[in-house]
């Protein structure tokens, strides 16, 4: 696929087969993401998680019910596969070039999904929730001082979706030309 067409092809999946992600298939978006971005090259300040074990989505699941009090909501959308990105926190603070490598990294993974005929979708709220129970923190063996900012769920989707139609106004844009 070229890059235009894997752009157009990417979208939020919320819905997911059973099928598992091939390992083949599972390097190559890993390998996106190692091809991301990263700030002034501080590659050790971002870490990935690669979570397939169910009983831990389903943790991850469970514990966001319960801290958003909605037990019908389903973060992960029943994905297989998915890869968590956390970042150094120094001093306890999050750095903003931190959070815009792990953006860069995720887009990447998306787009590289996308390209391998996957569906993938952009995970924010379930992560932010993990920060709120020791007991998932230590589950998912982070480094010392990383602190999970995003993730990527990935898997087969359940239904397909037509590529976007290319455009240049969905958001908004101005022109600074000078005289």
């Amino acid at each position: 696929m070229e890059f235009r067409d894997a752009m157009l092809a990417r979208h939020s999946c919320r819905a997911y087969t059973d099928q598992p992600v091939d390992q083949r298939a599972l390097s190559m978006v890993l390998e996106a993401a190692n091809a991301a971005p990263i700030g002034r090259r501080r590659y050790e300040n971002v870490h990935l998680t690669v979570i397939r074990d169910k009983a831990l989505l389903r943790d991850i699941t469970e514990n966001a019910r319960r801290v958003l009090g909605d037990p019908e909501v389903n973060p992960l959308y029943g994905a297989p596969v998915m890869i968590l990105v956390s970042v150094r926190a120094d001093e306890g603070k999050i750095s903003p070039v931190n959070i815009a490598n792990a953006a860069c990294v995720v887009e990447n993974m998306h787009l590289a999904a996308a390209d391998l005929g996957l569906g993938s979708c952009y995970i924010w709220g379930a992560v932010q929730t993990m920060q709120q129970s020791f007991e998932l923190m230590y589950k998912l063996r982070l480094n010392e001082g990383f602190c999970p900012v995003s993730a990527l769920i990935l898997g087969h989707e359940a239904e397909t979706r037509p590529a976007r139609t290319p455009t240049v106004k969905t958001l908004e844009l101005r022109f600074l030309d000078g005289e």
